[in-house]
């Protein structure tokens, strides 16, 4: 949660220095390729944006460009600046030169900026990471099912997801045998709502048609299916959410 000082008459900023885990400022992202992070914005606070700090051996610390947060409440957005692209980078602190050209290049820090008088700010930010190309890394793996459990991903660029879709968490969770599912869609949206094993492998489908209009629930049977983590995937055209579901016998 981040806080305005009222103190203040500033625009502020928040610097999240990079510790341990990979990437961070001890993991080499070199000098091409994407790095990025999710975020989402549950309070969908407008006018917050982002940036990110790295270190360059070639001198100094260069900054991305800024990014605006998303203002939807609903789902995890996609934030990536290309290494090579100068123009996507500029000069912050040292003999910095506004291009990434070192062979080393390490994370310094996540920015966060608002505006003065900003009201309460939460941010989740999750899966810092190194990328070889601008595919969005989902952490998903050949069937589209997300393989670590994350939840609520939403496929698109930061605005892209309209309100009137969601995917709730699952009641009871965890869950034996069944549990409730409650999603969100506009009527006549063509849905699908998967179930996907650890592995991968689709093991049900709880719905693929055209939704009602509104709020509508739908029921997960775990009958005949071992006990361990399952991943439900709700899919309308380009939005696309999912979330980790535990059945235990």
């Amino acid at each position: 949660s981040l806080f305005d000082n009222t103190a203040s008459s500033a625009t502020w900023a928040v610097r999240n220095l990079s510790n341990g885990g990979s990437p961070s400022g001890q993991y080499n992202l070199g000098k091409t390729g994407y790095v990025g992070f999710w975020m989402k914005n549950p309070l969908g606070r407008s006018g917050v944006t982002v940036a990110l700090t790295l270190d360059d051996s070639e001198g100094g610390t260069e900054i991305s460009t800024t990014k605006g947060a998303p203002t939807s409440t609903t789902g995890w957005y996609y934030y990536q600046w290309n290494l090579a692209d100068a123009t996507q980078w500029n000069a912050w602190a040292g003999t910095a030169n506004g291009a990434i050209g070192g062979s080393t290049v390490t994370i310094d820090a996540l920015w966060v900026y608002a505006p003065n008088g900003t009201a309460q700010t939460i941010l989740y930010i999750d899966d810092v990471y190194k990328n070889t190309d601008s595919t969005p890394n989902f952490r998903l793996d050949g069937s589209g099912a997300p393989n670590d459990g994350s939840a609520d991903l939403a496929m698109g660029q930061p605005g892209d997801g309209p309100s009137d879709f969601r995917l709730s968490p699952a009641s009871p969770n965890p869950f034996n045998p069944t549990t409730q599912i409650a999603f969100r869609a506009p009527a006549g949206a063509e849905v699908s709502l998967r179930v996907y094993d650890a592995l991968g492998h689709q093991v049900r489908t709880l719905m693929n048609g055209p939704a009602a209009g509104g709020t509508q629930v739908v029921n997960f049977d775990g009958n005949g299916l071992p006990s361990g983590l399952y991943l439900v995937r709700m899919s309308s055209g380009a939005q696309t959410f999912t979330q980790r579901v535990t059945l235990m016998k």
